[in-house]
């Protein structure tokens, strides 16, 4: 619901405000469901209580090891470095990627 509204054509009702709280909202959907996956996948002898959760030490060390949840968040290490492997893909299976420049005279203004 929260993405439909925020790519609808009608635009008058939308502030500021509330398009960061849908964007900020729609983020924390993503994280929580790759947090119940990647808490699946932490094996059976390790437990994960609700007190290591919200423990800023804990999830200091989340960070630091690099969970797969991270990739959720923007601008995170593990966000970075699966944009860089697609595009290390992308230049595997295109090539080296070239620019072209158009320059052209403004004659109409």
């Amino acid at each position: 619901m929260a993405t439909s509204e925020l790519r609808r054509a009608d635009r008058r009702g939308v502030t500021p405000q509330h398009l960061l709280y849908m964007a900020m909202k729609i983020m924390r959907f993503r994280v929580r469901d790759s947090l119940t996956v990647a808490f699946q996948h932490v094996g059976k002898n390790a437990s994960i209580t609700r007190q290591q959760i919200k423990s800023e030490e804990c999830i200091n060390n989340f960070i630091e090891n690099n969970l797969a949840f991270l990739r959720e968040i923007p601008n995170s290490t593990r966000y970075w470095s699966e944009w860089k492997r697609y595009i290390f893909s992308m230049i595997r299976q295109l090539g080296k990627p070239t620019v072209f420049l158009t320059m052209s005279a403004n004659e109409i203004g």
